[in-house]
């Protein structure tokens, strides 16, 4: 089969040129031996004859060799003008287009598909915009409006030391929520930007776990929760240590906040699995499919409880990392989640 236009044009201009000059010396042949056969001809007559032939044959091939070389050219380069044509009609709003595929297996297939490929990325890249611009302007408003009514509420007349102090306060919260929204969303934006992936570095993964629930002592404490380590191998991976740390701690605090009070919390760790259960509230299995989406919320009833984003986060920061992740719940009794190491 042919792979590549060089080799097509070159194998059917070959073929032209073989019947052409297969023709042409026919002619020719024939001539010399009607020349030889005729004994009576004189030969300058017949030399004359030969000449005639030549001069009218010569620009009738040269001719059809044109225009046979011109519809072989075309007919090769369809497919191109045919893709110049797809690629003109993508608008900036349709990039989830693609050229059509062809199975001329050649450098115009190989244009193709690069290009596509091209698009797939533009088209990811512009999701993810989108995204996170409807995703900014969706979550942004709560704190903005909470805000600016404490400052509202802080103008309209003169008020004591300790009301400014709680107004300030109120507004401080809400500015701390909107640093930690906006750090998720932009972290979520470019969370498989290969530059995190040149930060990889051998970490401790068991180290990692001791940390995160030595950082959560206070609230554990409260909830009276005990962790029961089933398994804790030194296990090294290659990673982004404070994403790892954000990937754990994210799954261990959702541990701890949806467990019940004293109760416990399970972990298994070995060089291919990772495992956290608690033993709370659980995830009805309607919810299970959407927990990793943004601002997905299991329970609807707490409007302020969460961003919905700590287990997108979670997810992406697997993907990045090459992990499985999966969710083992039953309502009211347990969630685990557990991930697969590579």
């Amino acid at each position: 089969m042919l792979k590549n236009i060089k080799t097509k044009l070159l194998f059917w201009y070959s073929i032209l040129t073989i019947i052409i000059l297969s023709i042409f010396s026919y002619i020719v042949l024939d001539e010399f031996a009607q020349v030889i056969l005729d004994k009576q001809a004189h030969i300058h007559t017949s030399i004359k004859h030969l000449e005639d032939i030549l001069i009218i044959w010569i620009p009738i091939l040269l001719i059809i060799t044109i225009i046979v070389g011109y519809f072989i050219i075309k007919n090769t380069l369809n497919t191109v003008r045919k893709t110049i044509d797809e690629v003109k009609n993508i608008e900036a709003n349709q990039l989830q287009k693609r050229l059509t595929s062809h199975t001329s297996n050649d450098e115009i297939e190989d244009l193709v598909s690069t290009f596509n490929f091209m698009l797939n990325k533009l088209d990811d890249s512009f999701s993810k915009i989108k995204r996170f611009s409807n995703d900014v302007s969706h979550e942004l408003k709560t704190p903005l409006t909470v805000i600016r009514g404490e400052i509202e509420l802080g103008l309209r007349k003169d008020r004591t030391n300790n009301e400014y102090k709680d107004i300030l306060n109120s507004t401080l919260e809400e500015t701390k929520i909107l640093q930690e929204l906006i750090n998720s969303l932009l972290f979520l934006s470019k969370s498989n930007n290969k530059e995190m992936q040149s930060k990889f570095e051998t970490t401790e993964l068991d180290e990692v776990i001791s940390d995160v629930i030595s950082l959560n002592k206070q609230l554990i404490e409260q909830k009276n929760i005990e962790f029961k380590f089933k398994k804790l191998d030194s296990v090294s991976c290659n990673g982004h240590p404070l994403l790892l740390r954000i990937l754990v701690g994210n799954i261990i605090q959702n541990a701890i906040k949806y467990s019940h009070k004293n109760s416990t919390i399970d972990i298994y760790l070995d060089k291919n699995i990772l495992k956290i259960k608690d033993n709370g509230i659980g995830i009805q299995s309607d919810d299970i499919k959407n927990i990793f989406d943004r601002f997905y919320r299991v329970d609807k009833s707490r409007a302020r409880g969460g961003y919905g984003l700590g287990l997108s986060i979670v997810k992406s920061i697997s993907e990045l990392h090459n992990f499985n992740i999966t969710v083992d719940s039953q309502y009211n009794e347990y969630t685990q989640f557990i991930i697969y190491l590579k």
